[in-house]
């Protein structure tokens, strides 16, 4: 569920359409609007760096999920992530650290950036999604609450992240897992949506608006029970978007989104990443075939692209616990 994006107000990022299903006829590959799709590779380990890669941030008394990321004007890293420690059990915080690279490591230990406070907030706090508006203004949304009933809290900061202020009550109740994109000058988030099968957008709401806007009602991405050994059949989950015009004018949308073939009363089985994109938000195209762009165990998928290059943050178990790690496309 981790989700970070840029957004540079210079131009639109996103239409203010609608989206659809995504499309399942033959031809996706050769039509997919672009080259950070996939596939992504975990990082190899190199004994020349400090770092314990693909692991950027593990350890056993903590739990770290949900990456949301920007990079620093030196190249390194910023990171927010949903934290669980040890040695306070059940209270779910977001938690903050910054590397020098996905493959340098900053000896500073995650500190926290918000601790459950409002009463809605309940003692979780999660997935949380972070966008960069330009002139230090940053802006998280979060997930919190009962996880059976969750909701969307919303936090700004004006001086870069040092500090946070909140707002007092949710900005969309009966929703997880947000990510956030700008559309013409208004917010749009994508989430999922407890008990129903999915990923679901809201329509686009003004910046500084205290509440968010209504979910549309169809889902733009759905589970794929009748594709053959699709790592998506039972479950989609965790999305992350990221959306960019190209130097010919022209939009390009990117989601990626946690998938997994099964799920019983014990939770998901196993999860990897899939990627849908489009050039309109209407019409979505997968790549063809049943398998991920990043194969499992990885969930909660951030990608930081630069040009035809992609970095993905993500979780997956780390000597039974979850930690953050890193792939890379090509």
């Amino acid at each position: 569920m981790a989700r970070a994006v840029h957004v540079t107000l210079l131009a639109p990022l996103l239409g203010a359409c609608g989206f659809g299903f995504v499309d399942e006829d033959p031809g996706g590959a050769a039509n997919l609007p672009s080259s950070v799709a996939g596939p992504y590779g975990r990082l190899e380990r190199d004994s020349e760096t400090p770092a314990d890669e693909p692991f950027l941030l593990a350890d056993r008394f903590g739990v770290y999920r949900d990456p949301a990321a920007l990079r620093r004007d030196d190249g390194g890293l910023r990171l927010w992530f949903g934290m669980d420690v040890e040695i306070d059990p059940g209270d779910s915080r977001i938690g903050y650290v910054e590397l020098g690279s996905e493959r340098s490591l900053i000896d500073a230990r995650p500190v926290v950036a918000l601790a459950p406070e409002a009463a809605w907030e309940g003692d979780r706090l999660a997935a949380p999604a972070v966008v960069a508006l330009g002139d230090g203004r940053l802006v998280m949304f979060y997930e919190a609450g009962d996880a059976a009933a969750p909701a969307i809290g919303r936090a700004d900061s004006t001086d870069d992240g040092a500090t946070w202020q909140r707002r007092a009550a949710p900005v969309l109740e009966g929703a997880a897992g947000p990510t956030a994109a700008v559309v013409d000058g208004m917010f749009v988030l994508f989430v999922t949506v407890p008990g129903e099968a999915g990923i679901y957008r809201t329509d686009g709401f003004a910046i500084d608006a205290t509440t968010a806007a209504s979910l549309r009602p169809e889902p733009v991405v759905v589970p794929r029970p009748g594709v053959a050994e699709a790592f998506d059949a039972a479950l989609v989950a965790d999305p992350f978007i990221h959306v960019e015009t190209t130097p010919a004018g022209r939009r390009v949308w990117n989601l990626w989104f946690a998938g997994a073939g099964e799920v019983t009363d014990a939770g998901p089985g196993t999860t990897a990443v899939g990627h849908a994109g489009s050039f309109d938000g209407e019409r979505w195209e997968r790549l063809p075939g049943p398998d991920p762009v990043l194969a499992g165990p990885a969930g909660g998928p951030c990608v930081l692209v630069d040009g035809n290059t992609g970095l993905m943050l993500f979780h997956e178990d780390e000597r039974l616990r979850l930690g953050v790690a890193a792939a890379t496309h090509p």
